[in-house]
């Protein structure tokens, strides 16, 4: 995914993580998940506090 810094990570977006996943897989549940979601949030506000 070329996400490889916290810099990276602030500059993406949580809709641009699903879709790269949805690329990489190509399967559909990266963008369906619930769970996927909720784990990305949390990682992209963590990396927002650093």
């Amino acid at each position: 995914m070329e996400l490889d810094s916290f810099e990276k990570l602030r500059n993406t977006t949580l809709d641009e993580i699903l879709n790269k996943g949805t690329l990489l897989t190509g399967s559909s549940c990266w963008k369906n998940s619930h769970q996927a979601k909720t784990t990305i949030q949390n990682i992209l506000a963590l990396v927002n506090q650093i």
